[in-house]
């Protein structure tokens, strides 16, 4: 395609990558009325905004001699995206490009939030799925040549047809397009998957494949991005030692996936932690700070919507100092007296008593749960999950978590 010149190896920055994505999209027909660098997006009068992240995470992770090609790659697929034709009505049509597409349960709710606040309907709450393990989801995606379209509920009405048996049908295809001999050793009893289509962590769902692998122990899966599939054995911690380390380094970089890992047991994906202290600390670590990057833009999505909606509420950010004794980082929220807010779930809560002389008394997510449960209401389709409180807690329920305050 063509749209950029050779760029050279000093790193371009943000600013200047939105620029001439903003510019090979106006070549291709589609116009963006502003850049918001705040959010890193570019906003159409309609009221469509386009994330920048992703396509920015992958330019830069790009060898100097492929960056033009990521670069065309994101405007090509921006362009698809925005372009995308209706999903047929005939289920026939279309049977043979349904793929299952794994995805983070955040990435669904947080697509709802951003349809809210750009006010483009329903989009992600009506997407169809289910639930796969913890933090993910699997969804039905049409593969198109270069971009993907998610099947929401309304299609499934119009097909007559029920998630499940789309699901198989899936299922299928992708085993269809899966070479087993893609999944290359990259260490003693490590694999990782290399079919190079984006649907490497959908893989997951091809259960007899892990079994086929030679593994020491149950296989444990990790998919830091939809593009990224390592398994190895629940025993082969030195193999979990290395896929931990490779995800602090690139689960935050383009389209990622989860910060879990994953033990197969009788065919269902559940929530591994290793035995050794020192992975479960590194797990721990790359869990906190996936869950307070997603923090961060839930609170961005909700407060965009409160204002629009003229909501007074307190949207508590989920912030990852360090113990000021061991070092060790923890993630902690506030819940100011006085203010409908609401909270993520985070290892310390700070009940603010006083903002003017910022009086307030840290206690354990656990224990503030055990004391004022009842102030809670889980509000509904957020992930990660938030609780609204409209009350502070009574002068006895806080002398009982002042005993128990972490000094």
């Amino acid at each position: 395609m063509g749209f950029f010149k050779s760029f050279s190896s000093k790193p371009l920055g943000r600013n200047e990558f939105a620029a001439l994505v903003s510019k090979g999209l106006s070549e291709a027909g589609l116009r963006f009325e502003r850049y918001d660098e705040v959010s890193f997006s570019l906003h159409r009068a309609d009221g469509f905004n386009l994330n920048l992240h992703n396509g920015y995470s992958s330019f830069c992770a790009a060898d100097k001699s492929n960056r033009q090609a990521v670069l065309d790659d994101f405007v090509l697929a921006s362009v698809a995206l925005l372009t995308t034709p209706k999903i047929p009505d005939d289920f026939e049509a279309i049977k043979q490009n349904i793929l299952p597409a794994v995805r983070s349960a955040s990435f669904v709710s947080l697509t709802a939030l951003h349809s809210r606040s750009s006010q483009k309907g329903d989009m992600g709450r009506r997407m169809a799925k289910q639930p796969l393990a913890n933090g993910l989801v699997v969804c039905l995606a049409i593969d198109g040549a270069r971009t993907i379209s998610f099947v929401n509920e309304d299609s499934l009405s119009k097909w007559q047809m029920e998630f499940g048996d789309v699901l198989k049908i899936a299922i299928g295809n992708l085993r269809d397009k899966t070479d087993p001999r893609r999944m290359v050793q990259r260490a003693p009893g490590l694999f990782i998957g290399q079919w190079a289509d984006t649907y490497e962590a959908s893989r997951l769902l091809l259960t007899d494949l892990m079994h086929r692998l030679p593994l020491d122990g149950e296989p444990v899966a990790f998919a830091p991005s939809r593009n990224q599939l390592w398994v190895t054995g629940s025993r082969n911690n030195r193999a979990i030692e290395e896929m931990l380390k490779f995800g602090q380094q690139e689960h935050f970089g383009a389209y990622p996936l989860s910060p879990h890992l994953y033990v197969l047991q009788d065919r269902q994906w559940t929530s591994f932690e290793p035995e050794p202290a020192e992975l479960r600390e590194g797990l721990r670590l790359l869990v906190l700070r996936r869950n307070a990057t997603d923090y961060g833009q839930q609170k961005g999505y909700l407060e965009a919507i409160h204002k629009k909606e003229g909501a007074d509420v307190f949207v508590s950010p989920c912030q990852v100092p360090k113990d000021s004794v061991t070092g060790r980082p923890y993630s902690i929220c506030v819940w100011p007296k006085g203010a409908e807010t609401l909270l993520p779930i985070t290892d310390r809560v700070a009940l603010l008593m006083d903002v003017a002389t910022k009086k307030s008394i840290d206690v354990s997510w656990t224990t503030m749960q055990s004391v004022v449960g009842k102030h809670l209401e889980k509000v509904a389709d957020l992930f990660p999950e938030r609780y609204r409180v409209r009350s502070f807690p009574t002068e006895e329920e806080i002398a009982t978590l002042q005993r128990a305050a972490i000094v």
